[in-house]
C-alpha cells in the first residue's frame, strides 16, 4: 500500500514537472494563441489547467518561491521561473462575478505568498537579479526570454498599496542594472524575448499610475533602427502579436496619470506615426482597439497641445486611413468581443443616458466615425472654432489689444504660436496652401479684433489642415458615406467652403452619367448649407469690415459651376433630367443670394447712414450681385425652360371627368 502511494506521488511529480517544462516551450505558446482568439470572439478563454492543476502549480509558501528562483543551475532556473510565471498568472486574473469561490480563495492565498516572499529579502530580489545577470552574459536566450514576463507578472503583483513599496524597489532595478538586457532584446524583434520585454516595458509605464514613466522615457533608447520593424510584426510570440504588445507600450505613455513627457512621444513622429504602419492589414477588433485608445488618450486629451494633433493627424496618417474606408464588409462586433463599439464623440457631446446598440459594423464604417470624430466638433481633435464668413485672426490690432488689460505680456508668445501654426500648414504632409491664407496685404483678409476680443479668441487658428485632408484623402463624390463626411466637415468649418472649391477638382460639364449626377447632388448639399453667420448676441464679436467677396460668393455660386455648363445644361434637349439638375443648382444659387443680400442691407442699416462702413457693406452688395449675373447662364435661357415646365405641368393636370361621369350614370 505504501509502495502504490509513493508511486502515485512521483507520477503527479512527473507530470507537475512535464506540464511546467512544457509551459515554457512552443506548445504552450500555441494554447495561448488559441485562447487570444477566443477571446477576440468574445468567447471564454479555453482553460486548460482545471482548479486542482491550479493548486498544483501554485507555490504554498514563501520559501517554496525563494528556493525555486535561488539557484545557479540553468535547467532549474527555466523550471522555477516557469513555475513562478504560471503561480503570477494566477494571481494577476482578472475579478469578475463569475469567478468560482474556490478560484478566488486560491488566487488570494497566491498573492499572499508573493507578498511575503517580497518581504523575506525586504524587496531585495537579489535571486531575480542574479538570474536575470546570468542570462545576460551567458547569453541563455530560453533564459532570456523567461525572465522579463516574470518581471512584468511580479509588478502586475505588486501594484498595490501594501506592496508597493516592493515594486519601486524591482523597477528601480530593472531601469538602473537591466537596462542593457532590455536594449538587447530588441536586436531580434521577432523573438519571443522582444516579445517578453515589451511586456515588462509596458508594466513599468502603467505600475503605480505612471510614476517611472518619465523615467522610463528617458532611460530607453528611441533610436534603435529595429523599432521601426515592431509596428509589421504580427507573428504570435508568447501569445501576442509584436505589433500589439508595441502599440500598448507606446499608447501607456498617455493612459498613464502621473506621466508628463506624453507630448514629447507625440512630437517624436516616428514614433507614433508608427502605429499605423501596415493599418491596412488590421482585422476589425485590431483596427477599433488602436483608434479607441488613439481618440480616447491623444484626439481627446485636453492636455496634448492642438498643434501637435494637427502636426500629426496629417494628409500623410489620414490618407493612410481613407484608403480603409472602401472595406465594407458587414462585422458583428459583440462576435469579435466588441459589444459597445466606438462611436467617436467627445465627453461633453455624448448622450451618456443612451445605450448605443450596434449590430453590423464594418472598418468603413469605424473610420468614417474616427473621421467625424477628428473633424467635425469644433474645439475638438484637429477641428478648431469656425468664424464663419471671416478667417481666424492670424494678426490684430496692437494698439487696440494692448489696451486690454492683460493682453501685454500675452502678444508676443500668442504671435510665436501662430508662427508655428504657419510652419505646421506648411508642412510636408500635403503641400497644398488655401489661396491667400498668409497673404495679409488685403484688409479683408483678417477680421478686425476690436477690444473686447478674449485672448482665447485669438489663439483660433484656421483649420487649414483640415482643408488638405478634405481635398487630399477624400472623395465626395465616391460614395455616399464619403459626401456625407464632406458636408459634415463644411457643416463645422463653412470657413473652408470657399478655398475648397477652389482647390476641389470635379467637372460640371453636363452630361448623364453618374459622375455629374454625384457631382451635382454634392454641390446642391454644399450650396443648401446655412450661411454661417455672426450670432445676434450682445456680447459677440462685432466686425468692423465686411468679408471678402471671394469668400461670400463660393457660399451662393461655387466656382466650379461655370456659366457656361450651366448654360449647356439648361440647353441639353436630350436629357431633361440633367436641365432640371441646372435648373436646381441656379434656383438654389438665387435662394442663397436673396439671404446674403438681406443680412448685407441690415448691416448696412445697423451702421449708420453716413458711416464709411455703411458705404462697405452697400458696396460689397452692389459687387456681389455683378458677380452673380455674370455666372448665371442668360436669363432668357432659364426663363424659356421655366416656361417649358410649367406648360409641362398645365398639360398632364386636365382634370379627369370619367369618376364624375360614372356618378351621373349611377
Amino acid at each position: 500500500m505504501a509502495k502504490e502511494k509513493g508511486k502515485d506521488k512521483d507520477k503527479k511529480h512527473r507530470e507537475k514537472k512535464r506540464r511546467l517544462s512544457n509551459a515554457a516551450s512552443s506548445d504552450e505558446m500555441a494554447v495561448e494563441n488559441e485562447e487570444i482568439k477566443d477571446q477576440a470572439k468574445g468567447q471564454p478563454a479555453r482553460v486548460e489547467d482545471s482548479h486542482e492543476n491550479d493548486i498544483q502549480v501554485s507555490f504554498k509558501t514563501a520559501e517554496d518561491v525563494a528556493g525555486a528562483v535561488n539557484t545557479v543551475n540553468v535547467d532549474l532556473l527555466i523550471q522555477g521561473f516557469t513555475h513562478l510565471r504560471e503561480h503570477l498568472r494566477i494571481c494577476n486574473r482578472p475579478d469578475s462575478a463569475d469567478t468560482p469561490v474556490q478560484a478566488r480563495v486560491l488566487q488570494e492565498s497566491c498573492r499572499r505568498v508573493i507578498y511575503e516572499w517580497a518581504a523575506m529579502d525586504n524587496g531585495d530580489f537579489g535571486a531575480v537579479s542574479a538570474a536575470w545577470q546570468l542570462a545576460y552574459s551567458q547569453n541563455i536566450v530560453r533564459l532570456e526570454a523567461l525572465i522579463p514576463s516574470t518581471v512584468a507578472g511580479l509588478l502586475a503583483a505588486l501594484d498595490t498599496p501594501d506592496a508597493l513599496r516592493f515594486g519601486n524597489k524591482l523597477v528601480q532595478q530593472v531601469l538602473g542594472e537591466h537596462i542593457r538586457a532590455v536594449t538587447r532584446a530588441f536586436g531580434t524583434p521577432r523573438s519571443s524575448t522582444c516579445a517578453s520585454v515589451l511586456q515588462l516595458l509596458y508594466q513599468v509605464v502603467v505600475f503605480s499610475h505612471g510614476e517611472y514613466a518619465d523615467q522610463m522615457w528617458h532611460a530607453f533608447n528611441w533610436t534603435m533602427s529595429s523599432l521601426d520593424l515592431l509596428p509589421s510584426i504580427r507573428s504570435n510570440v508568447m501569445g501576442f502579436s509584436i505589433r500589439r504588445l508595441w502599440t500598448r507600450y507606446v499608447l501607456s505613455f498617455f493612459t498613464a496619470d502621473r506621466c508628463k513627457t506624453f507630448v514629447e512621444v507625440l512630437r517624436t513622429r516616428k514614433i507614433f506615426s508608427s502605429l499605423f504602419n501596415g493599418v491596412e492589414r488590421d482585422s476589425y477588433q485590431e483596427l477599433h482597439a488602436l483608434l479607441s485608445s488613439v481618440y480616447l488618450n491623444v484626439v481627446l486629451n485636453e492636455e496634448v497641445p492642438r498643434a501637435d494633433k494637427v502636426r500629426v493627424f496629417g494628409v500623410h496618417l489620414m490618407g493612410r486611413l481613407a484608403k480603409l474606408a472602401d472595406n465594407a464588409v458587414s462585422v458583428d462586433p459583440r462576435q469579435v468581443g466588441i459589444p459597445n463599439p466606438q462611436m467617436f464623440v467627445p465627453r461633453e457631446l455624448s448622450d451618456t443616458g443612451a445605450n448605443t446598440v450596434v449590430e453590423k459594423d464594418s472598418i468603413s464604417g469605424l473610420i468614417m466615425r474616427f473621421f467625424k470624430g477628428m473633424m467635425t466638433f469644433p474645439g475638438y481633435g484637429i477641428c478648431f472654432h469656425q468664424y464663419g464668413l471671416y478667417p481666424a485672426p492670424r494678426r490684430w490690432n496692437k494698439d487696440l489689444v494692448l489696451s486690454t488689460p492683460g493682453a501685454a505680456l500675452a502678444t508676443e508668445a500668442e504671435t510665436a504660436e501662430d508662427k508655428n501654426e504657419n510652419d505646421n500648414d506648411n508642412d510636408n504632409d500635403g503641400g497644398m496652401v488655401p489661396e491667400k491664407e498668409h497673404d495679409f496685404n488685403d484688409t479683408h483678409d483678417v477680421a478686425v479684433i476690436s477690444k473686447n476680443t478674449s485672448l482665447s479668441g485669438m489663439r483660433d487658428l484656421c483649420n487649414s489642415q483640415i482643408l488638405r485632408i478634405l481635398v487630399g484623402c477624400i472623395n465626395p463624390a465616391s460614395t455616399k458615406r464619403m459626401g456625407d463626411l464632406a458636408i459634415e466637415i463644411l457643416r463645422a468649418s463653412p470657413e473652408l467652403i470657399a478655398p475648397f472649391w477652389r482647390n476641389y477638382s470635379c467637372s460640371f460639364e453636363p452630361r448623364l452619367s453618374l459622375r455629374y449626377l454625384g457631382n451635382t447632388a454634392f454641390a446642391m448639399k454644399v450650396m443648401g448649407l446655412p450661411l454661417p453667420l455672426p450670432a445676434d448676441t450682445q456680447d459677440s464679436l462685432r466686425y468692423a469690415e465686411p468679408p471678402r467677396l471671394n469668400a461670400l460668393i463660393e457660399h451662393v455660386l461655387p466656382f466650379p459651376l461655370l456659366r457656361t455648363c450651366l448654360g449647356r445644361g439648361l440647353q441639353m434637349r436630350s436629357s431633361p433630367l440633367v436641365r432640371y439638375r441646372n435648373l436646381l443648382l441656379i434656383d438654389l444659387a438665387l435662394r442663397k443670394l436673396s439671404e446674403v443680400r438681406e443680412w448685407i442691407q441690415a448691416e448696412a442699416r445697423s451702421s449708420g447712414s453716413q458711416s464709411a462702413e455703411m458705404s462697405a457693406w452697400t458696396k460689397l452688395d452692389r459687387r456681389l450681385l455683378t458677380v452673380v449675373k455674370q455666372r448665371i447662364p442668360e436669363w432668357k435661357v432659364v426663363m424659356t425652360l421655366h416656361n417649358e415646365i410649367n406648360a409641362a405641368a398645365d398639360s398632364t393636370s386636365i382634370p379627369d371627368t370619367s369618376e364624375q361621369k360614372s356618378e351621373e350614370a349611377l
